[in-house]
């Protein structure tokens, strides 16, 4: 929320990489608990929605 808020204030959206890359980071680990707590539905969403928040942070730090 700060990083998006200084983001907002500021106009600069240089961290914008880093709060998709810990957006990752964060369904990732959500993925990783309902995966260990047996629940089948929303795992594998959570795990590719992490996956594709990696793939876009990765590219936006090669095109910025």
């Amino acid at each position: 929320m700060i990083m998006a808020s200084y983001g907002l204030i500021t106009e600069h959206f240089e961290l914008n990489t880093y709060m998709v890359f810990l957006l990752g980071v964060f369904m990732l680990i959500i993925g990783l608990e309902e995966l260990r707590k047996s629940h089948k539905k929303f795992w594998y969403m959570s795990i590719v929605i992490s996956l594709f928040s990696f793939f876009v942070s990765i590219q936006s730090l090669f095109i910025y």
